[in-house]
């Protein structure tokens, strides 16, 4: 068998010339030719997303405005609920008319919860109530009660006073010598109808 060092000289050239073909042949396929398949998918890929982001940039301009749209309509809302507010928060109720009588200076003697009434998108939850004091302490409770922010109807209201007068509370309290008028009235407030109409137990002093 005659080695590559007897070959001609033109010979050797030529096998050396073959196997760099070889090799370079070997890359091509194994190598180059997936990497260039996977280079065009890849730019295939890439002009479908740029397609769909040329058709999302006019939303871009807007979402800021949507944006601020959606936050006002939270925040009309949130000023609703405290208008009409949920079932969960109907005994707050008895706080906030306990805080305006302590700024009005009267007594509210008794929170008695009367039968509710289901409209089609509130409930009207009533409580007769018992109130004593000054006159126009008495007189500054209802106005501030009217004034609140959440919705709170007076009805029935009557007012006498506490000496020489016919006295409308349910009954006779212990009265301290500055109050001169006893009330008795209906205070109506009310909720969203989504949730089932349970007044809260009564609340009495």
């Amino acid at each position: 068998m005659v080695s590559i060092k007897e070959l001609p000289y033109i010979a050797k050239v030529g096998i050396v010339t073959l196997t760099i073909l070889l090799v370079a042949a070997g890359v091509y396929f194994l190598e180059l030719v997936p990497m260039s398949k996977a280079n065009a998918a890849d730019k295939l890929t890439l002009k479908s997303k740029e397609a769909e982001i040329a058709q999302l940039s006019p939303y871009k301009a807007k979402l800021a405005d949507l944006t601020a749209q959606a936050d006002a309509l939270k925040a009309q809302m949130e000023e609703q609920r405290k208008v009409v507010p949920e079932e969960k928060e109907v005994p707050t109720f008895i706080t906030l008319v306990a805080n305006e009588s302590a700024a009005a200076g009267v007594e509210v003697r008794r929170y008695t919860p009367k039968d509710t009434s289901t409209k089609e998108y509130y409930v009207e939850v009533p409580f007769e109530v018992d109130v004593d004091g000054p006159y126009f302490a008495v007189r500054d409770f209802y106005d501030r009660v009217q004034k609140l922010q959440r919705i709170v109807n007076v009805s029935k209201l009557q007012m006498a006073a506490l000496k020489g007068g016919r006295v409308p509370t349910k009954k006779a309290y212990k009265w301290s010598p500055n109050e001169t008028v006893g009330a008795s009235c209906v205070l109506t407030t009310f909720y969203s109808s989504t949730a089932k109409a349970t007044p809260p137990a009564a609340a009495k002093k």
